[in-house]
């Protein structure tokens, strides 16, 4: 936070926002970047021992401040703050902004996954510390489902052997991070862990595996290639902001009323439903109606990290998870049966 005098890029974007009416703090400014919200200024050294000096703020992140000074409150770490949550719900947010916003939270994933490490030893260990260093009850793979199991009297699902997720984390890690070292195994890993395929489905999958290679099919070198942020960062930048919107839309609607639905879901099951007065009806019959839809399951594993920049993070990756096999719309129609389900049609007077 910035202490006494205040000069350079944040004293120019200060500026900028007085000049178009609107007043902000060097505080408040300093916030949005730390939440990475607003993006770092771009420092250049003039020269040995002569300090550095910052480039004044583009247009964009004029714009991006003047939109979160007008929809935060002081230190507010709301939902809907950041241009990416405006955008998903629909409201206006310059396209250069939406655009900056999805480069911005790839280029931050791809420093989490030092994708952009040019040494490819250094890489790997990066990436293999990030999965060294993730906590292994954070790592176990999460769905509502569990909820609702447990209401139930299903037996609880049974966690993976430690080694087996290090080694589905590691699988994806150095896939997404575009690395040579990923392994096929390690993928087939995920796979099951985190896409929940049966034991017979792995089996199949290892046993295809096993006969890629000795026919010399590098199919799953194909696959990793896929699924790395670089591929993910062109698939960014040629889809249309049209359908990015759907796609972030659709996700933070279903993630919201998923959470709602197995939560609800599981004191209605247990005999204690939540009254939501006549707008919202979440019983035992409509948990039922939902467990058997096809999408229920995706939808169960979906849920958006609580800090800011992890929020937005998700909702882009999981957005390319769905524009990349082309889902958008099979989830718009989930979302479509989901808020059906649980808004009770009104009753038409003239019919009574």
């Amino acid at each position: 936070m910035p202490r006494g005098p205040v000069g350079g890029a944040t004293a120019a974007l200060v500026q900028a926002l007085a000049d178009q009416g609107v007043r902000v703090s060097p505080y408040q400014i300093e916030r949005w970047r730390a939440s990475g919200d607003l993006p770092r200024p771009i420092r250049h050294g003039r020269g040995r021992g002569r300090g550095v000096t910052s480039e004044p703020p583009d247009e964009r992140t004029v714009q991006r401040a003047m939109m979160l000074a007008k929809v935060s409150k002081r230190g507010s770490r709301r939902y809907g703050v950041h241009p990416i949550e405006r955008f998903a719900a629909g409201l206006p947010v310059p396209d250069d902004v939406v655009r900056g916003a999805i480069d911005d939270a790839l280029a931050e994933t791809a420093r989490m996954l030092a994708a952009d490490v040019t040494d490819a030893d250094a890489g790997w260990q990066a990436r293999h510390d990030l999965v060294a260093r993730i906590p292994y009850a954070q790592a176990v793979p999460f769905s509502w489902q569990d909820l609702l199991d447990a209401v139930d009297g299903s037996p609880d699902r049974a966690e993976p052997p430690r080694l087996r997720l290090r080694s589905a984390l590691a699988g994806v890690i150095h896939a997404l991070g575009g690395g040579s070292e990923v392994l096929s195994q390690d993928l087939i890993e995920y796979l099951g862990l985190f896409g929940d395929l049966p034991d017979d489905q792995l089996e199949q999958l290892r046993q295809a595996l096993q006969e890629a290679e000795l026919r010399g099919d590098d199919v799953w070198d194909r696959i990793a290639e896929d699924m790395s942020i670089h591929r993910l960062r062109q698939l960014a930048a040629t889809t249309a902001l049209e359908r990015w919107q759907r796609a972030l839309s659709v996700l933070a609607i279903v993630t919201w009323y998923q959470m709602w639905v197995a939560m609800a879901g599981t004191l209605a099951l247990a005999g204690q439903p939540f009254d939501f007065g006549d707008h919202i009806r979440i019983d035992g019959a409509v948990v039922r109606q939902l467990q058997a839809d096809p999408m229920w399951a995706v939808a169960c594993r979906y849920r958006l990290g609580v800090k800011p920049k992890q929020r937005v993070r998700d909702l882009v990756l999981m957005a390319l998870g769905l524009l990349a096999p082309g889902q958008v719309e099979a989830m718009e129609a989930y979302r479509n049966r989901l808020v059906a389900a649980i808004h009770p049609q009104p009753v038409d007077a003239a019919s009574t």
